[in-house]
């Protein structure tokens, strides 16, 4: 197709109107992350920002460092707000009308782009000129070459863009009716819209609506014969209302009583689902209720032959999904479609007990599904709280600085690193490692980090990465038990060696807790592995049915917990939960925390092995939880306190300035050797890389070392590039021999070298 080409890497817009409202009032500012013409999920993560008319809200871009996506922090008038992982614009507020205004861009990452609304504050005035209001569009580009046409509805203007700065151009007094599209395209000559515009053309896009929209942002879906026993309907409808309600304003939530839902296949539920995206275009995400049945998967790891169910086929509408005969599963290969990410999420309140059909009729499935509204509605009604913090027990930290910045790391509670605990637990793998006398046990273990106790996150990771890894199956039952016993945590992760039916304590365990948390993050392998009553998708026989399972033995026990994460499968890769921070902190309801974290998962997978293996967490409870809804009240065990003895009074002259905090720390992770003949003789390199204690890559680090062997040198340095590596060449020998490069030291600003992190820092090769 004949393509118009624009290349927006900053886009600022301030869209106003003839009666500028005054600046005392406040537009609230929200949107949705937009593929073309697929909605992908709030700009702002808590769903609105408050701006003064007049002020701004800026995307500040954040480039990608280690575990961190690339992404915004969002500032109102120059005052940090909150965090988005993903990619924005810059929008100032001189006034507003109801309107939309969405971007597509070729050279910003997997094509996501904005889309706002700007609600018009209630005293504001507004021109009008009949049925028509008057529009002033100003916007930045980065490239002021090329011509900046102007379309309504498909038309070109006879007038284009005018220029109102450097690189800033302005369409003025632009006539609105109600439903009009413009288009700002820039163009190397003015050639008209394709046929086809609406598909990944490259142009800002101004919406005019000031009527109301469509405002439904998630359905809940449930069988009629399923939502007709006692107190099912009443109950529902009930935590709809309350949902709806807390989650404010501009955000409505559908039931969908559907007769036979629960007997459709996975192809009509999916029509469905397609169907419900159509009618509300700005629709995130499903929950069903109930026995609504999910297609089942073969083989997502290459070493393990397992089929489990799936929820791709519903949240991601152009997937690629076939059978290529090598399974009885309903799938054995997935790829993504042209659209980077799922359009929903989905969330489910499974069904099923063991046996036949006595023990899986309505009035079973009901006490199911009421356990689990009888919680959401308690809290709901205020009658239970969490202690606004965070439980992790993990022989792998990951990094928690996401969780860090929106709780602070007084609130969590990380079990996985402390002093009485070196070397990996004395039973591993079946195998048994060298331990002192008497060996250390699950206790000495299974003891609280006391982050706070390091003052910054950033301290404490710096003591977690000097500690060899503790190994697994420490994580013990009885202490999990009481921790959840005394407890009522925001979120809880539990990562362990896993199956169907045990995350560290198993499913009659698990509905006997009496605390716990809200939302539960299990990471261990197989713990969403489910199977469905009455369902033709084959899974294998490690699936057990939904009242064994441990997931929903903590979604409908005695717990406080109303969602649980995780995945049906042997695992092979990270499950991302700390991709979730935004739910504990920044006000995401839990369904579009899922959201945010899959599509991480789904920019991670660069071909089609890692997008089958990284995408399979399944999310069971209440997508519509928002954590922040309670007040934080944190026990006296929550609050790390050092020992008297060990930790001195300061003095007002000791107290630490900004300064005194120490840079990361970095090392030596490689020096890779290789060769090649010169016409003077053998030439050796080396090429050293640089890491953090994050273990992400080091870039603009000085590595100084020597040559020994074969030749020598006084100091050779070299700076590293974006991968952490520079590569360094000795002096060229004939007749070769052992050449030997060792690191002598390493700089760079902002970092502390330490040498006793480095994996080598030295290294030898032999040429010819």
């Amino acid at each position: 197709m004949n393509r118009l080409c624009v290349c927006f890497t900053i886009l600022t817009l301030v869209i106003s109107m003839s009666g500028v409202a005054d600046a005392s009032e406040t537009c609230v500012v929200t949107g949705k992350v937009r593929d073309a013409d697929v909605g992908k999920g709030v700009i702002s993560p808590s769903g609105q920002l408050s701006v003064p008319v007049g002020g701004n809200v800026v995307f500040g871009s954040l480039a990608e460092d280690g575990y961190e996506p690339a992404g915004y922090d969002i500032y109102v008038n120059d005052v940090f707000q909150e965090y988005l992982p993903y990619n924005g614009i810059r929008l100032e507020v001189t006034s507003s009308d109801p309107v939309r205004v969405e971007a597509w861009f070729d050279d910003i990452r997997d094509a996501v782009a904005p889309y706002v609304e700007i609600t018009e504050p209630a005293s504001s005035s507004i021109t009008k000129s009949g049925a028509d209001k008057k529009v002033t569009i100003t916007f930045e580009t980065d490239d002021s070459s090329g011509t900046m046409s102007v379309y309504r509805n498909e038309v070109l203007l006879s007038a284009s863009a005018v220029s109102a700065g450097p690189n800033t151009w302005s369409f003025e007094n632009l006539a609105l009716r109600n439903g009009d599209n413009v288009f700002l395209v820039t163009v190397n000559d003015n050639s008209g819209l394709p046929s086809d515009w609406g598909v990944g053309i490259d142009m800002l896009l101004v919406h005019y609506s000031p009527q109301t929209v469509d405002n439904v942002r998630a359905a809940v879906v449930i069988d009629e014969r399923l939502y007709n026993e006692p107190n099912v309907a009443q109950k529902l409808n009930e935590y709809i209302t309350d949902s709806d309600d807390q989650l404010g304003t501009g955000y409505d939530i559908v039931l969908d009583v559907v007769n036979g839902v629960d007997d459709y296949t996975t192809d009509e539920v999916r029509s469905y689902v397609v169907d419900l995206k159509g009618t509300h275009e700005f629709l995130e995400g499903v929950l069903f209720v109930g026995n609504i049945k999910l297609p089942s998967f073969y083989k997502p790891r290459d070493d393990m032959p397992h089929s489990r169910l799936i929820a791709h086929k519903y949240e991601d509408h152009d997937i690629v999904l076939r059978n290529n005969g090598g399974a009885d599963a309903d799938y054995d290969y997935m790829s993504k479609g042209r659209k980077p990410y799922p359009e929903i999420w989905t969330s489910y309140v499974p069904v099923g007990f063991a046996g036949g059909a006595p023990e899986n009729e309505y009035s079973d499935f009901a006490v199911q599904v009421l356990s689990f509204l009888d919680k959401a509605l308690a809290e709901r009604d205020g009658l239970v709280s969490h202690n606004g913090k965070f439980y992790k027990v993990s022989p792998q930290l990951w990094d928690l600085g996401g969780v860090s910045r929106t709780l602070g790391v007084n609130n969590i509670d990380f079990y996985g690193v402390n002093d009485s605990c070196y070397g990996p637990y004395h039973y591993y793998d079946g195998n048994t490692v060298p331990q002192p006398d008497p060996p250390l046990t699950p206790e000495d273990y299974y003891v609280n980090a006391m982050i706070g106790s390091f003052g910054t996150y950033e301290a404490f990771a710096r003591y977690y990465w000097r500690w060899p890894w503790t190994g697994d199956y420490w994580q013990k039952d009885t202490i999990l038990i009481d921790h959840f016993n005394n407890n009522t945590y925001a979120m809880a992760w539990l990562n362990a060696h896993s199956r169907a039916s045990l995350s560290i304590v198993t499913t009659s365990q698990a509905k006997s807790i009496s605390n716990g948390g809200f939302v539960l993050l299990a990471g261990g392998c197989d713990v969403a592995a489910i199977e469905q009553y009455g369902s033709t998708s084959y899974v294998d026989g490690s699936c057990i049915n939904v009242d064994d399972n441990v997931l929903c033995g903590f979604l409908y026990g005695d717990s406080k917990f109303l969602a649980a994460f995780g995945c049906p499968f042997r695992r092979g890769h990270e499950s991302e939960f700390n991709r979730m921070s935004t739910l504990s902190g920044q006000g995401d309801h839990a369904g579009l925390a899922h959201f945010f974290r899959k599509c991480w998962q789904y920019q991670r997978s660069t071909n089609d092995y890692d997008f089958k293996m990284y995408t399979q967490e399944l999310m069971l409870g209440d997508p519509f939880l928002v954590l922040t809804e309670s007040t934080p009240t944190p026990t006296p065990t929550a609050t790390p306190t050092p020992t008297p003895t060990p930790t001195p009074t300061p003095t007002p002259t000791a107290t630490p300035t900004p300064t005194a905090t120490p840079g990361p720390d970095m090392y030596v992770n490689d020096v890779a050797m290789s060769w090649y003949e010169a016409k003077n003789g053998y030439v050796a390199t080396a090429t050293i890389w640089i890491k953090d204690e994050y273990t992400s890559d080091v870039d603009g680090a000085t590595v100084t070392g020597e040559w020994s062997g074969a030749t020598t040198s006084g100091d050779e340095s070299g700076q590293t590039g974006q991968d952490g590596k520079v590569t360094l060449e000795s002096k060229a020998v004939k007749g070769g021999g052992t050449f030997t490069f060792t690191v002598t030291d390493v700089s760079a600003t902002g970092y502390t070298y330490n040498p006793a992190m480095n994996v080598m820092d030295s290294n030898s090769i032999s040429a010819p």
